[in-house]
């Protein structure tokens, strides 16, 4: 305990909740540390469990001897347990937020919904999930969801009135939908 309060106005405690950055975390532990003297890694690694409350606590405790003996492989390890979890949840905070814009076509408010669809399954792939598991269904099924809430009313309308099961069904009748609209006079 000496160390944490020798260093405590210097260096933050990490919860891993949302919005800590583990990396920026790790890059102040270290330079704290260096900075009261401990120069190695093995002396960094003695003292991290301090830094660590709630979450991210029970995370270090819940890790194989091995890992929390090596400060690469302990600090990798928590950068991407933490990491992935913020970038994850912002992406499903952009995804509930998502709408098309006025004068946007159907086109491209697809490919912005694609491209967050991407972000988010790699998301999940780099927590170790494949894609046969059911998340990846629970993330297709959000991305339609909001897809159509996001869409302009008429659009909306229609596609929610064709009631279709699938991304793909839903960017097709919108894209129909949009050119009849663009034939009116």
């Amino acid at each position: 305990m000496f160390f944490k309060d020798k260093i405590k106005m210097v260096i933050p405690v990490f919860r891993g909740s949302k919005g800590e950055d583990p990396e920026v975390f790790l890059r102040e532990y270290k330079r704290a540390c260096i900075g009261t003297g401990l120069r190695t890694a093995t002396e960094w690694l003695n003292f991290l469990l301090e830094f660590l409350e709630g979450t991210a606590s029970f995370w270090f405790e819940r890790q194989i001897e091995e890992l929390k003996g090596s400060w690469n492989d302990i600090t990798k390890a928590l950068v991407k347990e933490f990491f992935v979890k913020n970038v994850y949840q912002n992406l499903m905070l952009e995804l509930s937020q998502l709408k098309q814009g006025a004068l946007e076509s159907v086109r491209k408010y697809k490919e912005r919904t694609m491209t967050l669809q991407n972000k988010l399954e790699g998301c999940l792939r780099a927590q170790g999930h494949e894609g046969t598991d059911p998340l990846f269904a629970g993330v297709n099924a959000l991305v339609l969801e909001h897809f159509t809430i996001g869409l302009l009313s008429e659009l909306r309308q229609q596609v929610r009135y064709e009631q279709v099961a699938t991304f793909d069904e839903a960017m097709e009748v919108a894209k129909k939908k949009e050119m009849s609209m663009e034939e009116v006079p």
